[in-house]
């Protein structure tokens, strides 16, 4: 079988690299400009000595179809791709469509599926492969696999084991003689909302595994969870587990401090942060900037 790929952003550039070392050649299609979901990903289009890679205008869905030769293909594959992209457009297509999301779907439908389920503690989460449907992310499920989710996995993290479970399927698609769908048990639907700025806002009145979620769902390459001190707006890039409960202070306060790191106190526990950063750059010195006693 031979599917045509259609990808972005962090989790493409990461099966993009996987592709390479496995030696596995296929046909990618990507999008002009840079995707405003991610920061800090790579130029896709730099893999072009390795990989054929055609690059198209998502703001115009007409450049779908100028894809040469889409008949030559089995299927397309769309790897952190914008769904909305080929709404509309499957009767125009002479072949199936099929995405890649990253939960194991019925369950975590939605644009934030990585950020929720760590932010909640999931254990095990996968890689969901379905057909196009003109419901988000409900069409019919033709590859799922497991995939642990670590108590330190980074959203970073997390897409490098989804991107390997992408690219095992592709290395095995030679043995699928054809895909056997299964529908998607409606019952067991979960959604995921779209998450604005201030949901990135940390509230230390909660328990220290839920902040270590919290601060981690939000690692790299996503936009960091952030506290005030002082007027000023602090990002939060590295931080970990002390004391799992108890109460050590107020809630926020700043209970012991040095050059490299805090330690807060949350509503149950503490937690250290160790990397900082603000508007004006990374944070050098933590005793320049915050006291013992001070509160976040």
């Amino acid at each position: 079988m031979k599917p045509i790929i259609f990808l972005s952003g962090l989790l493409g550039e990461l099966t993009l690299i996987e592709l390479i070392s496995k030696n596995l050649n296929f046909d990618i299609v990507t999008n002009r400009k840079n995707s405003l979901r991610k920061r800090d990903t790579g130029d896709i289009t730099s893999y072009s000595n390795h990989l054929n890679i055609s690059t198209i205008d998502t703001d115009n869905k007409d450049t779908i179809l100028s894809v040469e030769n889409l008949s030559q293909y089995d299927f397309i594959l769309t790897i952190d791709w914008p769904k909305s992209y080929f709404k509309d457009l499957d009767n125009n297509l002479c072949i199936p469509i099929y995405h890649t999301h990253p939960s194991l779907l019925p369950k975590y439908r939605g644009y934030s599926a990585i950020t929720e389920q760590i932010q909640k503690g999931v254990a095990i989460s996968g890689l969901t492969i379905y057909k196009q449907s003109s419901e988000i992310d409900a069409g019919d499920i033709i590859y799922q696999q497991n995939i642990p989710i670590e108590h330190d996995d980074i959203p970073a993290t997390f897409m490098k084991k989804v991107s390997d479970e992408i690219v095992n399927f592709l290395y095995n698609i030679n043995t699928i003689a054809e895909f056997i769908p299964r529908i998607q048990e409606y019952k067991l639907a979960s959604y995921t909302s779209r998450i604005r700025d201030q949901d990135h806002l940390v509230d230390f009145s909660q328990s220290a595994i839920y902040i270590h979620n919290f601060i981690r769902s939000f690692g790299y390459p996503y936009k960091n969870s952030f506290f005030y001190h002082k007027d000023c707006k602090y990002y939060i890039v590295a931080a970990h587990l002390d004391k799992w409960y108890g109460k050590y202070g107020e809630v926020g306060e700043i209970i012991s401090t040095n050059d490299e790191c805090i330690e807060v106190s949350l509503g149950s526990g503490t937690i250290i942060i160790t990397d900082i950063d603000s508007d004006n750059g990374k944070v050098s010195s933590f005793t320049s900037l915050f006291i013992i006693g001070d509160r976040l």
